[in-house]
């Protein structure tokens, strides 16, 4: 009863291990306004779709159970079974870090710093303004690179990490 507009997804991100370009896309000023994100979800849910393995930072969590959650109420079937690597996960069970956040441990170890945002970027992005809207697409796509570096920094210390070569198709016998 309190709620005015349930949550949307404003944009997503994502790359694939060792490319340069990473992806993206974000609503329109319309689109945020209105808390609608049909137009960006189909793009997502096929690289979830295709992906074998997905690392996020805190994604099992939220990110993951959020797209799951939107593609649920749009009638998406479910992607096909993915293996799941959360950098947050294994920041918490295996090392004792002074904190657990992305930002903290990318710095930490040396491989860059999270776009530092404000609360009026979420104001901004729900009226629709556009720049906040690419301003927040940036935020995601610096998070994006930053993961990728966390998790080739952390991938020695995983126990039970999955054999790469075996998703590999130049290791497929003919």
């Amino acid at each position: 009863e309190q709620i005015k507009k349930d949550w949307s997804t404003l944009c997503w991100s994502a790359k694939w291990l060792f490319d340069d370009k990473v992806m993206g896309q974000v609503v329109t000023s319309q689109e945020a306004i209105e808390h609608r994100d049909n137009s960006i979800l189909m793009k997502v849910w096929e690289l979830m779709n295709e992906a074998n393995i997905i690392v996020t930072h805190y994604g099992n969590n939220f990110d993951i159970k959020r797209l799951y959650a939107r593609f649920f109420q749009m009638g998406y079937p479910k992607p096909m079974y993915f293996k799941s690597i959360d950098t947050k996960k294994i920041a918490s069970d295996t090392f004792d870090f002074t904190y657990n956040k992305l930002d903290w441990i990318a710095k930490i170890i040396g491989v860059g710093r999270k776009i530092e945002t404000e609360f009026k970027w979420w104001a901004e992005c729900e009226s629709g303004n556009p720049k906040y809207l690419q301003m927040m697409l940036d935020y995601n796509k610096q998070d994006v690179n930053l993961e990728e570096e966390v998790y080739l920094k952390m991938r020695p210390w995983m126990e039970n990490h999955p054999n790469l070569a075996l998703y590999n198709p130049a290791n497929a016998k003919a």
